[in-house]
């Protein structure tokens, strides 16, 4: 009587198709939740131009074996801090220089 209810499938094959269902509910999470701590120390990296390059340093060496996507973030907020605090030293010389001049 169950069965003619529910299509006449098996109790087996109700198992199998909720345990399948189950396991992808599950792998979203666990990579949802991946992903956002994944986002979070890429996001770390970046925020970190207010304590300099130190912050981007630090991540890129804890995470690099561990994610490629903050390896990546880290490495890139790493050089775009080096390109702002070199740009940042060479204008004050010239601003100096500048200064002295007029």
């Amino acid at each position: 009587m169950v069965e003619e209810k529910i299509g006449a499938e098996s109790s087996e094959e109700l198992i199998e198709k909720a345990e399948e269902e189950y396991e992808v509910k599950t792998e979203a999470k666990t990579k949802t939740k991946t992903e956002s701590d994944d986002n979070l120390m890429a996001a770390i990296a970046h925020a970190g131009i207010i304590i300099t390059v130190i912050v981007a340093l630090i991540i890129w060496l804890i995470q690099k074996d561990k994610s490629k996507y903050v390896e990546f973030q880290a490495k890139q907020a790493l050089v775009y801090q080096i390109v702002v605090a070199v740009l940042g030293f060479v204008l004050s010389i010239v601003i100096f220089i500048l200064g002295i001049v007029t």
